[in-house]
């Protein structure tokens, strides 16, 4: 369901800043399109987020909510081996069994909450 109080951006992924929920008539809904090349427009959509009222098919100037971003935990298990190479297991017992398939020794183990969100990347 659409809602406009949430972020927005054109059917086809362009950004777009809503700048009023409220204009009078039929199209109450106006803001600013960013263009595939930077340039800015401004457009109006119904309540709906459509680009015309009684289109009966879905348009590339469509407003969609943006999609929330997929996030997640997870604890991993690191065996940490002699020649300083490092490996990642999702259980104590895959990590155990791996320790012991190497050419190199385990020196250390530790346990790692990875904390991540789709299409975030840390430095």
């Amino acid at each position: 369901m659409f809602d406009p109080s949430k972020p927005v951006q054109t059917r086809d992924g362009r950004a777009v800043e809503l700048v009023c929920r409220d204009v009078s008539g039929e199209y109450p809904l106006a803001g600013i399109v960013t263009e595939r090349d930077g340039t800015k427009r401004v457009d109006q959509w119904t309540r709906e987020g459509t680009d015309f009222v009684g289109q009966e098919c879905d348009s590339p100037d469509d407003l969609v909510n943006v999609p929330e971003a997929a996030k997640g935990r997870r604890k991993v298990y690191l065996n940490i081996y002699s020649n300083g190479a490092m490996s990642a297991h999702r259980d104590t017992g895959e990590a155990h069994r791996r320790a012991y398939m190497g050419a190199w020794p385990v020196v250390a183990r530790s346990v790692v909450n990875v904390e991540w969100t789709e299409g975030v990347f840390a430095a």
